[in-house]
């Protein structure tokens, strides 16, 4: 008797996200819904039964592809992680094409939009710059304070995937408890601080660290003692590691946080090399995972908001291979107000971006070597008309003298 076949049946197809106890974990710390998490009907590209991607052009769209000056791969259809490549290849190309003077067109055309602020407004002794707003729907609400006393000047910056970067102001002598309260009641692991304490003779940031090795210093309620000593973690950036504790509430365990500082990076610039941004990013990608990352600069807008980019395109990308550059502005502005603060930042961070691609497997164009030279044409350029600038404010006499406070009413300097 001869039996008939049967045909192997599928095993049903589990979602991802429901295998994964840290994202929802990360999910239920931070109830907010998310400002930059799109649907996920939007977020994922599937490959069809012939194994071609919805981003794969038709022949001839790939024909017009190959006489452009950025020449990539063929792009590969298959699995979750073929099919990102395969969108950062064509997004990578797409940039390719274009002429880099087309991005300080479009960032200068790039729209602010309008912000709502009720908190921020009730506490203009805590933001240590009139023209930067703390937006109420995205703000940090420090936990277990009366709501009169829960403002920090901070934003939840929720990406696609769902993990969480907190994107802050740097600490005033008004707000020195409320940072470490933040720091604490949020579980941060990390805060990357990328300015200096001073900068060119100006405060940028109060001390808010005990600089010397097994140092304690109070702030409010809050004792910081420092451990270790400094490491150079990589070119520009330095580690500290820090022990929070509560002296009247021993109850309270000890919080351990690790402290980057991205030294040497000035207001409204940014570095020449992507090496040492790059490096921060992957790092964060892992510590994110235990809880909120906190990223300062001085405002919390430029610096800040560029770093946090990185991760907002990267994932953007590998979702969507005709998401436009200059959206990751747009899309961080509604999160924290005049996020990317000069042109110089938005052409790091796209250069930052097209490192990551080809590290993962994109192919490396001569334009890029192009776009490297107009960006730092462009920080040249800055860097004269800032110089202008503040020799001008000399001649008028309008310059500021450095203090150790901060004026609530100085204009924006990041």
């Amino acid at each position: 008797m001869v039996q008939k076949e049967t045909k192997p049946t599928k095993p049903k197809e589990v979602s991802k996200d429901s295998k994964n106890p840290i994202r929802k974990s990360i999910e239920r710390q931070n109830p907010r819904t998310p400002v930059l998490k799109s649907p996920a009907t939007k977020a994922r590209r599937t490959v069809d039964k012939k194994g071609k991607s919805p981003n794969t052009p038709d022949k001839k769209s790939k024909e017009k592809k190959t006489k452009s000056k950025g020449k990539v791969e063929a792009p590969t259809a298959g699995m979750k992680d073929s099919v990102e490549l395969t969108n950062k290849k064509w997004f990578c190309a797409k940039i390719y094409e274009r002429v880099p003077s087309s991005f300080l067109g479009e960032y200068t055309d790039c729209e602010k939009p309008p912000v709502v602020a009720t908190t921020h407004y009730l506490h203009l002794n805590k933001a240590r710059y009139k023209d930067i707003i703390c937006g109420e729907s995205t703000r940090v609400i420090l936990k277990g304070r009366p709501p009169n006393n829960d403002f920090y000047h901070a934003n939840w910056a929720t990406m696609p995937d769902g993990t969480t970067y907190i994107g802050a102001q740097g600490p005033m002598d008004s707000s020195l408890e409320d940072f470490w309260h933040m720091v604490v009641t949020e579980l941060c692991p990390a805060i990357l601080m990328l300015c200096d304490f001073v900068e060119d003779g100006k405060v940028k940031c109060v001390q808010y660290i005990p600089l010397e090795n097994e140092q304690s210093a109070q702030y409010g309620m809050y004792k910081v003692t420092r451990k270790d000593k400094t490491v150079e973690f990589c070119k520009d950036v330095v580690l500290k590691v820090f022990e929070v504790s509560v002296p009247e509430k021993p109850e309270i365990p000890t919080h351990t946080v690790q402290h980057f500082q991205y030294q040497n990076w000035r207001d409204y610039s940014a570095p020449v090399s992507t090496s040492s941004a790059i490096t921060l990013y992957k790092t964060f990608k892992q510590l994110k995972l235990i809880g909120p990352p906190i990223v300062h600069c001085s405002a919390g807008v430029g610096r800040t908001c560029t770093f946090i980019g990185l991760d907002l395109g990267h994932q953007r990308v590998g979702y969507c291979s005709t998401y436009p550059p200059i959206e990751l502005v747009h899309e961080l502005r509604k999160v924290r107000d005049k996020a990317i603060q000069s042109t110089t930042q938005y052409m790091f961070m796209v250069m930052c971006l097209l490192d990551i691609f080809i590290e993962e497997g994109v192919a490396r164009s001569k334009w890029l070597d192009e776009f490297v030279i107009a960006y730092k044409c462009e920080m040249i350029a800055a860097a004269e008309r800032r110089k202008s600038l503040e020799e001008k404010k000399k001649v008028d006499g309008t310059l500021t003298t450095t203090t150790t406070t901060t004026d609530s009413t100085t204009n924006t300097q990041e």
